[in-house]
């Protein structure tokens, strides 16, 4: 007979059933990212709420990618890294005029 053990870490209040919490949490901080992002760059000032959640998105893999997770956290989220990824993914890849 095998006997399986499940981890218990969940926090207090916290339940299995937590999923669509973490999406609306990570679509907040993929927002704040990329308004934070674009207001340091100066760039993708007409791009709308869905793309400057999608940079955030993007920019918080790029920037955890190449920096780590260091800093303050938001939703499992290293904040400063995310923000240096998604500035640098503007930089990039958005012009200035459009």
């Amino acid at each position: 007979m095998v006997a399986v053990y499940q981890s218990s870490e969940m926090g207090i209040g916290q339940s299995k059933s937590d999923g669509g919490f973490l999406m609306i949490g990570s679509m907040i901080v993929g927002f704040l990212i990329g308004l934070i992002a674009s207001a340091i760059s100066n760039r993708g000032e007409r791009m709308g709420c869905i793309g400057k959640t999608f940079v955030g998105w993007l920019g918080a893999f790029v920037g955890q990618l190449l920096f780590g997770n260091w800093g303050p956290m938001l939703a499992d989220t290293a904040i400063v890294p995310s923000v240096l990824g998604a500035v640098i993914l503007l930089a990039l890849f958005w012009n200035r005029n459009s």
